[in-house]
Parts: C-alpha cells; sequence; structure tokens
C-alpha cells in the first residue's frame, strides 16, 4: 500500500506500461516532492488529495490516459515548480486555482481536451517559463 510509504520524497514509476489508477492515498505521503509517473497507462481521474502534499515540487502525469477535470487543489501547491500533465484526456477548463502556484516554472497542458481560455490568473505567475497549451 503506496499510503504507508511516509518516508518517501520521490516517487518516479515512468515508462513502465502501468494500467492502474493514481491511489487517493498518495495524499498520505506528505514529504513527496516529486511524483513522475509519466508515459504510462494510467487512467482515471487526478486524485484531489495530490493537494495535500505541502512539499511537492514536481507533478508529472504526462503521456497517460487520464480523464476528468484538473483538480482544484492544485492550487494549495505552493511549492510546486512544474506541472505536466500533457498527453491525457483531460476536459474542463483550466481552474483559476493554477494562479496561486507562483513558485510554476513550467505548465505543460498540450494534448487534451480542455475548452477553456487562459485563466487571468495564469498571468500572476512571475516565475513562469514554459507555458505549452497547444
Amino acid at each position: 500500500e503506496v499510503g504507508m510509504l511516509k518516508q518517501l520524497n520521490h516517487l518516479g514509476v515512468y515508462k513502465n506500461n502501468i494500467h492502474s489508477t493514481i491511489p487517493s492515498e498518495i495524499g498520505l505521503l506528505q514529504k513527496l516532492q516529486y511524483i513522475w509517473l509519466h508515459d504510462n497507462s494510467i487512467n482515471g481521474t487526478i486524485p484531489s488529495e495530490v493537494g495535500m502534499l505541502p512539499q511537492l515540487l514536481d507533478l508529472s502525469l504526462a503521456n497517460n490516459y487520464l480523464t476528468g477535470t484538473i483538480p482544484t487543489e492544485v492550487g494549495v501547491l505552493k511549492q510546486l515548480q512544474e506541472l505536466e500533465l500533457d498527453g491525457n484526456n483531460i476536459d474542463g477548463v483550466i481552474p483559476s486555482e493554477v494562479g496561486k502556484l507562483l513558485q510554476l516554472k513550467q505548465l505543460w497542458l498540450f494534448k487534451n481536451n480542455i475548452n477553456s481560455t487562459i485563466p487571468p490568473e495564469i498571468g500572476m505567475l512571475s516565475q513562469l517559463q514554459e507555458l505549452s497549451l497547444y
């Protein structure tokens, strides 16, 4: 059970053809700084419990089969520097809460089904270096 790995700070399981969902217990891993689950076959939604990871710096879930929306809870990840959700089936809008990620340097949302304009709050991201939405 992933929720028992209380000291884990790097979760790097990428390019492994994993067919699963992201367990909500991931929110119990309070020391996580890096979640690298990109390039797998992960499905389901992004659990709102990712918002319970105060030290998270990098959330890379790119190139999977994730659906649903970007949870508004990402807005509480004050240390987050990289958010890579590209290459999924995410839909809905870019939540305005993304504008609270003041340390964010990279935001990749391309190759999804997002159907909104860029929220004006993105303009608050003074550290942002890469924004990819195509």
